[in-house]
């Protein structure tokens, strides 16, 4: 899915532990994929940003935050 002005999604997962960057459209590609083929999807977004620097800067809150025990 090719979106004018694409945004970039910081994602998690569970799962794996991991975070992961894609474009929006790309998500929404999969999420798409995933529907059809009837199947769950691990990664959750968590912050629709401009820039993957924006999100790189959200992530190190993200941890810091959930190592001091915040929420």
């Amino acid at each position: 899915m090719d979106i004018q002005g694409d945004f970039y999604v910081l994602m998690h997962s569970q799962l794996q532990g991991c975070f992961h960057i894609e474009k929006a459209g790309v998500m929404l590609d999969k999420n798409v994929r995933i529907y059809l083929r009837g199947s769950g999807a691990d990664f959750i977004p968590l912050m629709f940003a401009a820039t993957i620097d924006e999100l790189l800067e959200f992530k190190a809150q993200l941890i810091s935050e959930k190592e001091k025990g915040i929420w």
